[in-house]
């Protein structure tokens, strides 16, 4: 997959508007992109019935998801996913993989094209932790491992970015 180019065309309008639907070529694409990517710290990982399932090894479930509301961008190098739209939660998660200037460029798209409240919780070594610094997230809680940051709305484009 990674010697495959998108168009740039197509990965704009991917990331623009979001879809409810996935075509089969599509999917193989995200399967591909997700199967190259590395998850060391195990933050890529959706609750679903109060349970972690980790997206690499469960990617039907992110199509799942997207069918019934949540939002899925991605790149040729990195995915993100927003839940909490299916089932009218009161907190929109996000959840991020992909190497540091992809979640950089994933970021500043969603920066602009999303204005709600997000919550991100990641392991505190990730490195992306210190990038989502730079898009508005703050702490709120911490515990040994991990790390809850949330973004509001109102602080979406008052931010600089790289």
């Amino acid at each position: 997959m990674r010697g495959r180019k998108s168009s740039p065309l197509t990965v704009f309008i991917i990331m623009i508007n979001f879809k409810n639907n996935y075509n089969k070529n599509e999917k193989l694409e995200i399967q591909g992109i997700l199967a190259e990517l590395n998850d060391p710290y195990k933050d890529f990982y959706l609750n679903i019935d109060n349970k972690r399932i980790f997206v690499k090894e469960n990617t039907n479930e992110i199509f799942k998801l997207v069918k019934k509301g949540d939002k899925l961008m991605y790149t040729k190098d990195g995915v993100l996913i927003i839940t909490g739209f299916n089932d009218n939660s009161s907190k929109n998660y996000l959840k991020l993989l992909g190497h540091e200037k992809q979640v950089n460029d994933l970021l500043k798209c969603l920066a602009w094209n999303l204005n709600i409240d997000l919550y991100v919780r990641m392991n505190i070594r990730n490195p992306i932790v210190s990038t989502l610094f730079q898009y508005g997230f703050y702490k709120v809680e911490n515990d040994k491992d991990e790390i809850l940051l949330r973004r509001n709305k109102r602080e979406i484009r008052n931010v600089s970015h790289k």
